[in-house]
Parts: structure tokens; C-alpha cells; sequence
């Protein structure tokens, strides 16, 4: 399956982390990790899903979502599933 691990530093200077697996069925898989938990989305394929997993990666990171950050991990997501 093809893998690929994304990387953003956000505004406060925290790495935010997740990795993308295709799935066979050409969907998505996103896991992504803060400090003590995980948060996965095995659908990201309409904005609101996708804004819902970053909303709940920003949090177990301990970062306020707000429109830059968001934005930021948004677009490094974006660019690896499309």
C-alpha cells in the first residue's frame, strides 16, 4: 500500500504529524499522533470529514484550532491525498 507521512509546524511551533495510506478500494486512510493518543480517518474525501480530523489532530496536540494552523495541515493533506 502506498504511504506517505506529512509534517507541519504550526503557529505555536509544535510538529503536527499523520501519515496517508491508500487503501485498495483508492481511498484514504489518515492516522495522526500527539503526544499520548491517535486520531485516524479512513474517510477524508469532502471537506467537512477532512476539517473534522484536523479539529480533533490539533487538539490531542494541545493547539487551539484556528484558521492558519488549520489551514496549514490542510494543505500539506491535501497535497499528499489528491
Amino acid at each position: 500500500m502506498e504511504t506517505k507521512h506529512i509534517k507541519v509546524i504550526v503557529d505555536d511551533g509544535k510538529i503536527i504529524k499523520a501519515s496517508c495510506r491508500r487503501l485498495p478500494d483508492g481511498q484514504w486512510s489518515v492516522v495522526g499522533w500527539g503526544p499520548s493518543l491517535s486520531v485516524r480517518s479512513t474517510s477524508v474525501d469532502n471537506d467537512p470529514l477532512l476539517y473534522e480530523f484536523i479539529d480533533a489532530l490539533l487538539y490531542i496536540n494541545n493547539v487551539e484550532p484556528n484558521d492558519l494552523d488549520s489551514g496549514s495541515v490542510y494543505d500539506a493533506l491535501v497535497d499528499v491525498i489528491q
